[in-house]
């Protein structure tokens, strides 16, 4: 397999060097380089940077700001709804003065599924003692994170004063 390189003077006697993409592949690099698990749908300045430190094809910046553009994700975590003017805006939580005074719980979706079968992560925080507890889960159905929470954090610290979470139905 032959691979084209294209070599980039610095100005400083440092040398560096991008694999030039055909275009057959830029989507695939854009794609990967933008949603994958890892890159977290940044934004098109970002990405061109740390694009440029291994690729290179002609016309890159522009497919880049194109891409980022029509990626919803990104655009739904850069202009989040308004909130509307008859709500309360948020205020600071007191901190506790003793532990299980407050435990937040809330869940987390992977991005695949474990061998075991897990598809959630339940993550319960005592907030006193900073301590974090994570129960992976097969499902989201209300008995299923109650028992967990029971397991988990009760048996263990007795009942909170105060269990809060997000009041999102899953």
């Amino acid at each position: 397999m032959n691979v084209l390189f294209r070599e980039v003077n610095h100005g400083n006697g440092m040398k560096t060097y991008g694999i030039v993409v055909p275009a057959t592949m830029q989507y695939k690099i854009l794609k990967v380089a933008h949603a994958s698990v890892f890159a977290g749908h940044k934004g098109a300045r970002i990405m061109l940077q740390r694009l440029k430190e291994w690729f290179y094809w002609p016309g890159m910046g522009t497919d880049v700001e194109g891409f980022v553009v029509v990626c919803k994700v990104y655009r739904e975590s850069k202009d989040p709804p308004r909130m509307s003017a008859s709500r309360e805006p948020l205020k600071p939580l007191a901190a506790p003065s003793e532990p299980n005074i407050r435990v937040h719980a809330d869940l987390f979706s992977p991005v695949s599924v474990s061998a075991a079968g897990h598809k959630y992560i339940l993550v319960i925080t005592g907030i006193f003692l900073k301590l974090a507890e994570f129960v992976p889960l097969q499902d989201k159905e209300a008995g299923t994170v109650a028992r967990a929470i029971v397991n988990t954090w009760i048996c263990r610290y007795m009942t909170p004063k105060v269990f809060v979470t997000d009041r999102v139905l899953q």
